[in-house]
């Protein structure tokens, strides 16, 4: 597979930036960290085989890693493994597992976990409607510092947003940013800023999960087969 550009370094998660494909060098750099243990290292060599940068898809391989991360504590390897059960999941035997996962997940402290749960209550994506959930992990996640559950936060509390800022989160993503086109595939999805559009979520979702953003190929799968 053509490789994408990348961070591809130990120790930096590759899930929030989409690389574009680590060299042979750092591949086996990488691969041998993980085999010796580092959890970060394991984190992004599932990354790398979910993703299929520089090498061929592999999900069995992905999980094998994001489950070796996870059994060391690593908080994002637990949310990635709930995607790939739900990625997997076609007549909806593993919701409840990918659900569990997202929830030990965010209580152990992912962002990603913490925004995906918001998201979950705001919508009712395999939980009940809860708005006072939702906006208990869309807070959590921002006092982690996440930018995503902070701009969720503004337009739900807010009730809408301006045309400009739309305007410019649209031309971000147009651009190729894997934030912006994931924030319009929820804002999309759920209503909130803009009128709702099912086919403008899918077709930013898709965008975002192109990019390897885990959250947009969650619900990109929900919707799916909703």
């Amino acid at each position: 597979m053509k490789a994408r550009s990348s961070l591809c370094k130990i120790g930096i998660f590759l899930i929030s930036v989409f690389a574009i494909g680590c060299s042979y060098d750092e591949s086996v750099r990488i691969t041998k960290s993980a085999e010796q243990g580092n959890p970060d290292a394991q984190l992004n060599l599932g990354f790398i085989y979910a993703n299929g940068i520089g090498v061929e898809r592999d999900l069995e391989e992905a999980k094998k890693w994001y489950t070796a991360a996870a059994e060391q504590g690593n908080p994002d390897a637990v949310f990635n493994l709930g995607v790939l059960w739900a990625i997997e999941d076609s007549d909806g035997s593993y919701a409840a597992k990918a659900l569990n996962l997202h929830i030990k997940a965010a209580e152990m402290g992912s962002a990603r976990a913490q925004v995906n749960l918001a998201i979950r209550y705001s919508k009712g994506y395999g939980v009940e409607k809860n708005p006072v959930q939702a906006d208990r992990w869309y807070n959590a996640a921002v006092a982690l510092g996440n930018v995503d559950a902070a701009i969720l936060l503004g337009i739900r509390l807010e009730g809408g947003m301006t045309a400009e800022v739309l305007s410019a989160h649209t031309q971000a993503a147009e651009l190729g940013s894997e934030n912006a086109q994931f924030l319009l595939g929820v804002m999309y999805d759920l209503g909130d800023g803009v009128e709702r559009d099912f086919e403008k979520a899918k077709m930013w979702y898709t965008a975002a999960a192109e990019q390897g953003n885990a959250n947009a190929q969650f619900f990109l799968t929900v919707m799916r087969t909703d």
